[in-house]
């Protein structure tokens, strides 16, 4: 099966969209086909693999990053998970153990001092920007 390109979704200026293309990178390890799924309340949903790679942001490059990859989705961006790394998706239902995401890797390399991110919440045409759902005043529509 060909692996689909999945853009990536800039999130600030120093970002620029990319394609992410396994066969093109020589530190790609896929770690788990078929095991990666997640669904959103807005009722997208991604299926795909774990991989380890190396990932670049800004001048900071981390080496052996745990990440899923969509392979069946229909969410039109790039999604890179910051939460809490048992709340991961797949950690909580057991197909896969807790790992080290983003923020807790740039800490755990010395990128950053601490495990943390911050978000730019603002309205991205008709994107939700709201933390609880269901609310009245968040459209998910």
């Amino acid at each position: 099966m060909e692996r689909p390109q999945v853009p990536a979704a800039p999130t600030s200026s120093l970002l620029t969209p990319r394609i992410v293309e396994p066969e093109k990178s020589s530190t790609f390890v896929d770690l788990a086909k078929g095991i990666f799924k997640i669904a959103y309340v807005d009722k997208t949903s991604s299926n795909g693999d774990y991989f380890n790679d190396v990932f670049s942001l800004g001048g900071a490059t981390v080496q052996n990053l745990t990440m899923g990859i969509g392979i069946d989705t229909d969410i039109p961006f790039g999604l890179l998970g910051v939460g809490f790394p048992v709340n991961e998706a797949g950690v909580a239902s057991g197909v896969i153990k807790s790992y080290p995401n983003l923020p807790v890797q740039m800490a755990a390399e010395g990128f950053t001092k601490t495990v943390a991110f911050s978000m730019w919440l603002n309205d991205l045409g008709g994107f939700p920007s709201c933390f609880r759902l269901p609310s009245p005043s968040c459209n998910t529509s």
